[in-house]
């Protein structure tokens, strides 16, 4: 007995999960300056190789901390350090060459001043990945010289992301800024809002969001909070379903060409990547039996992954924030800044809804001329159209905030909330793989008088009343002409068969 295969073209889900990495370290200030106290702490991170071996994943990346601090007679100055940290996640499943994809965001970030006058930090990294496998899959199409072999298929749907044109863009801008002197830290956010077909070429547009705080040649603190429109001709290959993009920022600078132009210089590396959704039809055997033959199947169980598109939402809020007791009330704020992270995501009815919270920093002046600054966390619930087929996600949320108000105990902060999604659906599937020879013969429970009556149950088809008694699926349907399949519940199927069709 040989056995003929087929192999199915179909991406896998191996693993997906959330993996948190601690990155500590300390950055100290430049060469004359001294910090008496840290203002504002921001991060940037970025996964820069990510490799499935053997029974592990390995990941490679850098944090990217600016700290806005003042010293001792409050001038207020900036200073930047990179941290590069690796990680490792083991699992046996994991195999070379198995693809990866994995999304970093900063969940913690705390700081504090070291007695040598440097910023001392710790920070736990949310790494979101996922782990697929586009091996084919080995399952099986018959046996030679088994003529009366059936197999049992269903159509199933796939759809796989394929990365259809990729490109790198140079942009420059310059931004209007009265005062600005010197930037001392800024965090620049990219969000793609549209992707489209047009004239040939795909064309890709969004927004680029600044939030920087900036200083005054009077030594003055002030926020810059502006979004900047993109709008870019890339091209890409054709013959897909569904086209959207992804973009991230690289390479960038924003830097103040002086008080007397009142300009600020922004450039970036904006690297583009845009995917197609390709969809097919593949039949994959569920079950298989031979009326002459005793075998018994064994199965490939597999979480078949597809991808769903992509989408984004904005989302609006204000709150007020308090000052914590013991520290002096707000004169002036100056700036305020935020990190978003999602504690929970779930989609359910065409729905998904993001939890999450907004890491706030203020920084303010009171009455006595100092500069302060506390943080305060602040929560969200979001909610945007998902496809009907997906059951996750992965996110990338991009946050900025800006003073709206703010004296005595209260500062008024109003946010930004950009979320990019990327959907998946997932399910599990077992095929046949193999088939084992076995002893027990096909019994038809003893009845050989030649009529068989059976009760078939909800959802059997001819298939399936026809491997149970050894016969043919389509002797079933001979003898049973008027039963529609699936047959229903409790519905009685007669079976007529001459005693030599027995096994």
């Amino acid at each position: 007995m040989e056995l003929l295969w087929n192999d199915l073209s179909v991406l896998r889900l191996i693993h997906r999960s959330t993996e948190q990495v601690e990155v500590a370290g300390s950055i100290p200030p430049p060469g004359g300056c001294r910090a008496a106290e840290l203002l504002d702490c921001s991060a940037e991170v970025e996964i820069s190789n990510c490799k499935t071996e053997t029974g592990k994943l390995n990941f490679e990346g850098r944090l990217c901390i600016t700290i806005a601090a003042a010293d001792e007679t409050g001038d207020t100055f900036a200073f930047v350090g990179e941290i590069p940290f690796s990680h490792c996640t083991e699992n046996a499943d994991f195999a070379a060459g198995m693809l990866s994809n994995a999304l970093p965001a900063v969940a913690v970030l705390d700081m504090r001043l070291a007695a040598d006058g440097a910023a001392a930090f710790s920070a736990n990294v949310n790494i979101d990945f996922i782990v697929t496998s586009a091996a084919p899959v080995r399952v099986l199409s018959g046996v030679s010289g088994v003529a009366d072999m059936e197999i049992k298929s269903m159509q199933y749907r796939t759809a796989r992301r394929v990365e259809i044109g990729s490109e790198t863009i140079r942009f420059s801008e310059e931004l209007s800024s009265e005062g600005a002197d010197s930037v001392l830290s800024f965090s620049a956010q990219i969000s793609v809002r549209d992707t489209a077909i047009e004239n040939g070429g795909t064309s890709v547009s969004g927004i680029i969001t600044l939030n920087a705080l900036l200083k005054t040649s009077d030594g003055e603190l002030m926020q810059l909070t502006r979004g900047v429109p993109f709008r870019e001709s890339l091209l890409a290959a054709v013959g897909a379903d569904e086209i959207y993009t992804v973009a991230e920022l690289k390479n960038v600078s924003l830097r103040a060409l002086g008080t007397e132009f009142s300009l600020l210089a922004f450039d970036a590396d904006i690297d583009f990547r845009i995917f197609g959704i390709r969809r097919s039809v593949i039949d994959i055997p569920t079950d298989a039996y031979s009326p002459s033959l005793n075998f018994s199947c064994m199965y490939e169980k597999m979480t078949v992954a597809n991808a769903c598109g992509g989408s984004f939402a904005q989302h609006s809020l204000r709150e007020n924030l308090s000052v914590p007791d013991g520290m002096a009330d707000i004169f002036a704020a100056l700036n305020a800044a935020a990190r978003p992270i999602a504690t929970n995501v779930s989609i359910e009815d065409s729905t998904m809804t993001v939890e999450g919270l907004l890491f706030t920093r203020i920084i303010y002046r009171s009455s006595s001329n100092r500069i302060y600054s506390f943080s305060d966390d602040v929560p969200f619930v979001l909610r945007m159209a998902a496809p009907s087929e997906a059951n996750f996600a992965q996110l990338r949320l991009n946050a900025s905030a800006s003073i709206s108000g703010g004296s005595g105990r209260t500062a008024q902060v109003s946010y930004n909330l950009d979320v990019s999604a990327e959907y998946f659906s997932e399910s599990a599937v077992s095929a046949v793989a193999g088939v084992a020879e076995t002893d027990n013969s096909n019994d038809a429970d003893g009845k050989s008088t030649g009529i068989i009556l059976c009760n078939a149950c909800a959802g059997e088809d001819a298939f399936d009343i026809g491997k149970r008694f050894g016969v043919p699926s389509q002797r079933v349907r001979e003898l049973n002409p008027d039963s529609a399949e699936p047959f229903k519940a409790v519905s009685y199927t007669h079976l007529t068969l001459p005693t030599s069709d027995l096994v």
